[in-house]
């Protein structure tokens, strides 16, 4: 279960922030195509499916900003890497 979890999460971390912006954006799509009054649990499902794909492209933008303004951080007081 382990591997097959590690196996998923490497595939995952394949895709570039603007390839999982057009999934995000497929699965909005498709989301807004399903009618509420068929089938209000599968459009709810892909709604939410795109936003968390959303929040995970924000929050690896935010993480590789915060590493250049540490690094920039660094350099200017001269600390180097550690």
């Amino acid at each position: 279960m382990v591997a097959e979890l590690h196996s998923r999460l490497t595939l995952a971390c394949q895709f570039t922030p603007d390839e999982l912006t057009a999934v995000a954006a497929r699965l909005r799509a498709r989301a807004d195509t399903i009618a509420p009054s068929c089938r209000p649990e599968e459009q709810r499902d892909l709604s939410i499916a795109a936003l968390v794909v959303e929040e995970v492209v924000q929050l690896h933008t935010d993480v590789r900003e915060s590493g250049h303004i540490t690094a920039h951080l660094r350099r200017m007081l001269g600390l180097g890497r550690v």
